[in-house]
């Protein structure tokens, strides 16, 4: 009997530990879905974690393993059973849910290393060609008046004294796309300070503000 309670609690440890590690990759994948943002734990369990269905599946789970243990193998041990179907279970959720994160992860990463050189070689070639880009979100709409579009081309006059013009990266913007923007401006920066000279972003705002004063 105590080998056998032995051999029940060796099973329950194996059971809890294969229950944590579900539970911590059901989490975990959800950074190499969303590669190549950075791991923020408190963002994952708070907005991208859907806690419901992983609770429905994991009753799934122990109902499936309690009705296993009370209806195969009736000369064996409910618990037993019970804890080698709950074990067995978690380990085919934990290979299911990380094929599917390694696969989204590999995706991911190809397509940033993609963007990122996109970037890269723009940035080159928007140097060469004296016009970086100047990214901002959203659409861009048409002037609805003269006196918007006056202060449009007004400002893109601005712009292009300083080497730039306005590129719109959509209203929703990726992740990769974020980072390949990130890598955009750090290379442009080099040139653009060299060109316009120590404190030019504040110099440009001034004139851009000065322009919206005049309506």
């Amino acid at each position: 009997m105590a080998e056998i309670d032995k051999k029940t609690n060796h099973l329950l440890t194996i059971t809890i530990i294969s229950g944590v590690m579900f539970w911590m990759i059901n989490v975990f994948v959800y950074y190499l879905i969303n590669y190549p943002e950075r791991f923020n734990f408190n963002l994952i369990i708070n907005q991208y974690v859907e806690w419901k269905i992983l609770l429905i599946i994991y009753m799934f789970f122990t109902l499936a393993s309690i009705i296993f243990g009370m209806v195969f193998f009736k000369k064996q041990l409910f618990f037993k059973k019970f804890y080698t179907s709950l074990t067995n279970l978690n380990l085919i959720g934990i290979i299911f849910v990380s094929s599917i994160g390694i696969n989204r992860f590999i995706i991911n990463k190809k397509d940033f290393e993609e963007v990122i050189i996109k970037f890269r070689n723009d940035a080159v070639i928007d140097i060469k060609n004296d016009n970086v880009k100047y990214f901002s979100q959203g659409l861009f709409l048409p002037p609805r008046t003269e006196s918007e579009k006056l202060i449009k081309n007004d400002i893109k006059k601005v712009l292009k004294n300083y080497g730039l013009n306005y590129r719109s990266l959509g209203c929703t913007v990726m992740p990769h796309v974020t980072k390949a923007k990130d890598e955009y401006i750090r290379i442009t920066d080099i040139y653009l300070n060299k060109r316009n000279g120590n404190g030019w972003r504040i110099k440009m705002k001034k004139q851009i503000d000065s322009i919206y004063k005049r309506q």
